[in-house]
């Protein structure tokens, strides 16, 4: 599935824990444009195993996981390096405690804790004298919190993220088709949202699973994104009244959904005609003023 959410997602399979409705698949697939907020900050008892492959480029500079207070401290990262071509992580401590291995557009796995890494299973290095630290912002997937590669985001597949015993995300779809981690543990799913004000992704926010979900927006009926939807209904009113109240709204900043917005939006309605797949068509003129 490709999704206006900015990630891919690949073949479903089955997993005892998620919700109805949810269905795991294979991998999450990032664009490089944005991250995941596992909602828990790092510590000296954190047991990360990740379980990814790079995407495209390998000879780049990118957060893989993880949060930093510096480079020197704090630490418990993962990062692909383009000098050397490396994946390199820390835990706690810069150098008293970091790791190397040869970068690969291979799946890898690499687990990390107080007691040492592992590559794909195979103790790469073990070390000792962990001191107690907690990372300053919440541990990041495809990026590094409080990272100072501004922009470097991981492009890559996500097959699995676990925590130790706190932890475990699933990559899969939510009810309503969108990708998604589901956590087998804390019984909540993450999700990565687009703010059109901000041009930007806003930080992940967990949601618990719910009797009810409603997907509102332009363009939540675009057949790359339709699923068993219990209800669908198109809400619209006549041209004046849009016009009214995007004035209203908008201020002079209107002439910019004349002029683009409007037009993309008339030109998808001509093209897939939502409307016609709805249980019910929702004229507002005269119910909100």
């Amino acid at each position: 599935m490709i999704g206006r959410r900015k990630f891919f997602s690949r073949a479903a399979r089955h997993i005892e824990g998620l919700p109805d409705g949810y269905t795991a698949v294979e991998y999450i697939q990032s664009s490089g444009t944005q991250y995941i907020d596992t909602g828990r900050k790092l510590t000296q008892d954190s047991d990360i195993t990740i379980d990814f492959s790079i995407v495209g480029e390998i000879n780049r500079d990118a957060g893989i996981f993880g949060s930093r207070q510096s480079a020197l401290k704090n630490n418990l990262t993962l990062f692909q390096n383009k000098n050397p071509i490396v994946f390199s992580g820390d835990f706690s401590e810069y150098q008293k405690h970091r790791f190397t291995a040869a970068s690969s557009l291979e799946r890898t796995k690499i687990r990390m804790n107080k007691a040492g890494v592992w590559v794909n299973d195979i103790l790469k290095k073990s070390w000792s004298d962990v001191a107690d630290f907690e990372t300053p912002t919440n541990g990041l997937i495809f990026d590094v919190g409080n990272n100072n590669w501004s922009g470097n985001k991981a492009v890559m597949r996500l097959y699995g993220y676990t925590d130790g015993d706190a932890q475990q995300l699933v990559p899969c779809l939510d009810a309503n088709g969108v990708p998604c981690l589901y956590d087998l543990i804390g019984k909540t799913a993450l999700y990565n949202a687009y703010s059109c004000a901000a041009g930007a992704f806003l930080p992940s926010k967990p949601f618990a699973a719910a009797p009810l979900t409603i997907l509102e927006g332009s363009y939540s009926l675009h057949p790359a994104l339709q699923t068993d939807f219990a209800v669908r209904v198109f809400v619209t009113c006549p041209p004046d009244v849009q016009a009214a109240r995007l004035r209203a709204r908008e201020g002079i900043r209107y002439a910019n959904f004349v002029q683009r917005w409007i037009p993309l939006e008339e030109g998808y309605f001509a093209a897939h005609d939502p409307a016609a797949r709805c249980n019910f068509v929702l004229d507002t003129a005269e119910i909100f003023v």
